[in-house]
């Protein structure tokens, strides 16, 4: 049996993540709760985060949603980061895997993301 979901479906879970993220963290594993991605696992977190932060876009057969590069995050914790997470007040939105960097607590850091959501 065929899947398809209206690409209209699409676009408003990545809307919601859009208008509704606040926060960025970089992790060193993956964090399942919000206490975990702000705290047990947070290497570097940057605050502020508004609509204009991300752009949404079709991709293939999915849709993606980008944020801005984010720029003098500093890195408060030591660690090998593997995981981001976007946040919004008390709630963890996404999760997505990284490739692999050390942080350094007290250097700066620039933060990149990018997730493609559709049927695999």
């Amino acid at each position: 049996m065929a899947q398809s979901i209206n690409t209209t479906v699409l676009d408003q879970t990545l809307l919601y993540i859009k208008n509704n993220a606040t926060q960025v963290t970089v992790c060193s594993a993956e964090p399942a709760t919000y206490a975990e991605a702000t705290a047990t696992y947070m290497l570097a977190a940057k605050t502020g985060l508004t609509s204009a932060s991300f752009t949404v876009a079709a991709n293939g057969a999915g849709r993606k949603v980008t944020m801005a590069q984010q720029t003098d995050v500093t890195v408060t914790n030591s660690g090998t980061a593997t995981h981001i997470a976007l946040c919004s007040g008390d709630t963890l939105l996404v999760v997505a895997t990284m490739a692999s960097r050390v942080f350094t607590a007290g250097n700066e850091a620039k933060i990149n993301f990018t997730t493609t959501i559709g049927l695999i």
